[in-house]
């Protein structure tokens, strides 16, 4: 049996979306895997070799213009041929995007891409989302939805796990960092108060930025000023048809970089409102990965994660709660190390692609595939 994935991108959707799940599902079921990047699709190579050839055709997102119009109209060439045509989506891009996201400038209600990925959505057999509420959403729009939750690839996780230390990890600092797209803009504004007069309070506090630089802004200017600046990996380079240089263009530099953050807290910030309702474990996963302890939001997906397990604190959107949370982690060294092995073993026991195949097998309908 041939499955072709369609890449949309050479970041960390493409990554954990498809590159993890469907290396590890060839491997563990025998099928052929195919690849088709965004460039082949833009220019319109609907009947391409990897198209044309595949029994099941795996589609990221449906990219932004030129690219979602010939998604779907690839989409519409395999439905009509009789192959099985399978959305992949981890985002809630149909509506309620904030405007400070990135993403609000071609997708939400009425957009035409949004109009393009609900024509996508309708055509597909089946969507797999990365969370339940993001599942909640879809569903109103294709009723065969499933769940199949980001996970880490298994060599990954063992070439960048980080070792569990005890005390401060960088000149004496106390590092405070987040790590993320300009997406989590209104994030990390819901808290920048109590993190701003944190550092403020403390002369001996790093707060530490990896990501677009517009991030910044989100902070008043004299912290502004003060932030180590760790820019966002260059999303452009790398973008080339040959699969294996697409694949590799961007998360080994980004988890190597991660991981020489030396932060003694992550933070994980998320505004309470639907898209971000609609997100995935990712971040709580990647920190674990790089030995972080871990002070997220008790919303959302991160919700959900501290319900599986004592592995990180949580706190509501209030700025006492943050700031007394960084009180706590300021003075209690081996809380920070505790947290952050609790965290590195969750990831490590449940979070690899090893764990998760079962439940991206029963998403991708593996076994129903013979019938193909």
């Amino acid at each position: 049996m041939k499955v072709t994935i369609g890449v949309g991108d050479c970041g960390a959707s493409a990554k954990y979306r498809l590159w993890v799940p469907y290396i590890a599902l060839s491997k563990a079921c025998g099928f052929e895997l195919f690849v088709v990047d965004s460039i082949t699709i833009k220019h319109g190579h609907v009947t391409t070799d990897g198209l044309r050839m595949a029994d099941v055709a795996v589609f990221q997102r449906v990219g932004a213009g030129d690219a979602a119009e010939w998604t779907v109209a690839a989409m519409r060439y395999l439905v009509a041929a009789g192959k099985r045509v399978v959305l992949e989506l981890d985002d809630n891009l149909i509506h309620s995007i904030p405007k400070y996201n990135p993403a609000s400038q071609t997708y939400g209600t009425g957009k035409h891409d949004t109009k393009l990925l609900l024509q996508a959505m309708e055509l597909a057999e089946r969507v797999i989302v990365s969370s339940p509420n993001l599942a909640d959403v879809v569903r109103k729009y294709n009723e065969n939805v499933h769940v199949a939750q980001n996970a880490l690839a298994n060599e990954d996780f063992a070439r960048y796990k980080r070792p569990i230390t005890v005390g401060r990890k960088r000149n004496n600092e106390f590092r405070i960092g987040f790590a993320g797209s300009l997406s989590h803009y209104g994030d990390l504004a819901m808290i920048a108060k109590p993190v701003s007069d944190f550092v403020r309070a403390h002369a001996d506090v790093k707060l530490v930025i990896f990501g677009g630089e517009d991030l910044l802004k989100a902070f008043p200017y004299d912290v502004r000023m003060k932030i180590e600046h760790v820019a966002a990996i260059d999303a452009t380079q790398g973008q080339m048809a040959k699969s294996a240089t697409y694949r590799d263009a961007i998360m080994p530099r980004y988890y190597a970089q991660l991981g020489k953050l030396d932060l003694d807290v992550a933070i994980a910030p998320l505004e309470p409102n639907s898209f971000n309702a609609a997100r995935s474990k990712l971040k709580a996963l990647e920190y674990g990965m790089a030995a972080f302890p871990v002070l997220a939001s008790r919303f959302g997906p991160f919700r959900e994660y501290m319900a599986e397990s004592d592995c990180a604190i949580a706190t509501s959107a209030s700025d006492a709660e943050w700031t007394k949370m960084l009180r706590i982690l300021y003075a209690d060294p081996e809380m920070r190390a505790e947290l952050a092995l609790r965290n590195q073993e969750h990831v490590a026991r449940h979070y690899l692609i090893s764990s998760r195949l079962q439940e991206w097998k029963a998403a991708l309908g593996v076994g129903e595939l013979s019938a193909v």
